[in-house]
């Protein structure tokens, strides 16, 4: 029987997830639901589940699924059966990377993480003998290679995110908020990525991806050195002033802000086109993770205002005119544009 437009649910079972009442244990990205385990049988309509969860889990193969995890993703597609489990593993993936991505300004990058799929992250630590050549007298050593602490939705997490900017993004990525659909979709390309950054264990990668999801939110195609794109974009958006400089952090940021935003971008093109893996420290990948949370927040914050790339652009624009111009009393930044102190980094 020809299946083209039969439809289909993918349940996946997902690791580092727990979902607590905060949220009524379950919670909508954008296209996927993650659900606690226990309210499956009591949302399977909503989900699009034909048959009980009691009468799926008599079958052994689907048993043991049921069992693996307290959390799963699930989502709906129609089609053939290849096109739709590509096409919603594809989604799960991304949007599990934008889960992940709630954790920027929420943790340390020591207790950030992937939420995937589970058994798809499956040793998150190493073994190894280190020991004097001569004799080989030594000792074995145990070194962890992932976080181990799993991804609470609770109260505290969802009073941050609907403080900061992941619940106002997902309000747009749903088309819960209107902005103009290019930018939209550049928001989820961007951010996918930033949960990509998030979610490795890699620094290099996570500072490259920050990087270039930076400038994926506030340069377009257009002429000119990037190197000093950039600096004025943030400028213009986040209004440095003394907050960023402040005499009571005791690792305060003493440098000037447009010259470590070059700076990065440099460290940036070498790592890129020289491999020069040296120069990133994690100094720069929390600057970068900073930024981007000030960006993100202050973009999602004011949809009216950003509702295109073309809208901020003419935005920064207006401020650095102001600028150049020495307005004493500038017109352009709103007043309630925010700026989140840095907190000591985690390196």
């Amino acid at each position: 029987m020809d299946d083209s437009d039969e439809r289909w649910v993918l349940i996946v079972p997902v690791d580092r997830l727990y979902l607590t009442e905060a949220v009524d244990r379950e919670f909508r990205v954008d296209r996927v639901r993650f659900v606690h385990r226990d309210k499956l049988p009591y949302v399977r309509k909503k989900l699009g589940l034909g048959v009980r969860v009691s009468e799926l889990k008599k079958h052994p193969w689907s048993k043991e699924l049921f069992e693996r995890s307290s959390a799963f993703a699930v989502v709906r597609g129609s089609g053939t059966q290849e096109e739709v489990e590509q096409q919603c593993l594809g989604l799960v993936r991304e949007e599990l990377a934008l889960l992940s991505l709630s954790h920027l300004g929420y943790s340390w990058r020591k207790q950030m993480g992937p939420v995937v799929p589970t058994g798809e992250v499956s040793h998150a630590s190493m073994n190894y003998l280190l020991a004097r050549s001569r004799d080989m007298t030594g000792r074995l050593k145990w070194q962890r290679t992932a976080p181990l602490a799993q991804m609470d939705l609770d109260g505290r997490w969802k009073n941050h995110q609907d403080n900061v900017f992941f619940t106002k993004l997902l309000r747009i990525l749903r088309r819960d908020t209107e902005v103009r659909g290019g930018w939209r979709r550049e928001l989820r390309r961007a951010s996918v990525m930033l949960g990509e950054s998030v979610g490795s264990n890699d620094p290099f990668k996570s500072f490259l991806w920050n990087m270039v999801a930076l400038e994926m939110l506030l340069t377009k195609d257009e002429k000119g050195e990037m190197r000093d794109i950039l600096p004025r974009r943030v400028g213009a958006l986040l209004g440095w002033s003394a907050w960023w400089e402040a005499d009571n952090y005791e690792e305060r940021i003493t440098d000037n802000y447009e010259e470590r935003i070059k700076n990065a971008y440099k460290k940036r093109n070498a790592l890129l086109h020289q491999g020069r893996r040296d120069e990133v420290t994690n100094q720069d990948l929390w600057f970068t993770d900073h930024i981007l949370v000030n960006v993100l927040m202050n973009l999602v914050s004011h949809p009216k205002l950003f509702s295109s790339k073309d809208a901020f652009v003419e935005f920064s624009e207006k401020v650095e005119a102001e600028r150049t111009l020495g307005v004493t009393r500038p017109r352009v930044r709103p007043k309630d544009l925010r700026f989140i102190r840095p907190a000591k980094p985690d390196c």
